[in-house]
């Protein structure tokens, strides 16, 4: 089945994907006809019935890839690419989770920096970003600061709501208490 659902490699090879979707449906035909019904084999006929039923229902965006050379046949590269980047994460914060951290926080900044320097070599990166100095460092670091202490502070009011409601007394308490000098005065 696999060779009827993959692309070739080289676009001359590549049929419609009209015709790879009508060798499909043969495919499926074929097995369903020879498909076991009964005892042991009961499993294979309903996993092919229920090929059949998603063919039905997916069988128009299957086969994009055939007509758009920019559409990859799998996933596999873009879950290899995610995969990566939560491994180096994990990595570089001696991590065992990617949740509610530099990725959930800075989200598409961070991919588009990860896939910068998955896709080109480190003597590519270095001269086409040039060395940072310490001044542009320290920027670009309270830039980061400031695009994750959103999602910080909503983890931390999760995390310990009495600490917060208690500053949030108090703020309202020192505020009365100015109101009230401002009004005696």
């Amino acid at each position: 089945m696999a060779q009827v659902i993959t692309p070739p490699e080289d676009p001359a090879d590549r049929c419609s994907s009209e015709e790879a979707r009508e060798k499909l449906t043969d495919l499926l035909r074929r097995l369903e006809g020879n498909a076991p019904r009964n005892g042991l084999g009961a499993a294979t006929g309903s996993f092919i019935d229920y090929l059949i039923e998603m063919e039905k229902r997916h069988g128009a965006s299957l086969f994009v890839c055939y007509d758009h050379m920019e559409i990859p046949s799998t996933a596999n590269e873009i879950e290899r690419f995610f995969g990566a980047s939560k491994a180096h994460v994990r990595r570089a914060l001696a991590a065992a989770s990617t949740a509610n951290g530099v990725v959930h926080n800075l989200g598409a900044d961070y991919l588009v920096a990860f896939a910068l320097a998955w896709t080109r070599s480190r003597d590519e990166l270095v001269d086409s970003t040039g060395r940072l100095s310490r001044e542009q460092f320290i920027q670009a670091r309270r830039a980061a600061e400031e695009a994750e202490a959103p999602a910080r502070i909503r983890r931390s009011r999760r995390r310990f709501p009495r600490r917060h409601l208690e500053r949030i007394y108090a703020a309202w308490e020192a505020g009365l208490r100015r109101a009230e000098e401002n009004l005696t005065r």
